[in-house]
């Protein structure tokens, strides 16, 4: 008998959706979520408007011939990106003290101590920074 992690990975045929990786049509959808909100890092002035902001699908497969999981129900014309968007977790406590501990744990592991690394990290940098420090 399989288990139900390998019956969710087996190809589903019912499913016609091209690999956005390798464009192999070996797709196979293991999760599916409907009316979930397409931001969660929006700075909304009210609860209604939070509210009534539109609610998208997520239906996550993954590609039976490269493994890349993609969410094959991403809607780019639902999403914002404007002022209103604000995703730095740096006012949070918890994550502070985590990103604080993984810098060290990194510069201590990789003898990053005193060395130059180069930013390739998008967003607001604020581990990045946190490394330099």
């Amino acid at each position: 008998m399989k288990s139900k992690a390998a019956e969710l990975l087996e190809p589903n045929t019912s499913i016609n959706h091209t690999c956005p990786s390798c464009f192999e049509k070996s797709v196979s959808i293991f999760y599916e979520a409907k009316d979930i909100p397409v931001h969660s890092v929006l700075l909304l002035e009210t609860r209604e408007q939070a509210l009534s902001y539109p609610k998208g699908e997520i239906a996550l497969g993954l590609c039976q011939s490269c493994g890349f999981v993609s969410n094959f129900a991403f809607d780019p014309k639902l999403h914002e990106y404007s002022s209103k968007y604000e995703s730095s977790q740096a006012f949070s406590s918890t994550y502070n003290n985590f990103s604080k501990r993984l810098a060290v744990h990194l510069i201590e592991r990789y003898d990053l101590h005193n060395n130059r690394i180069p930013n390739q990290i998008s967003g607001k940098n604020c581990f990045f920074n946190r490394i330099h420090q």
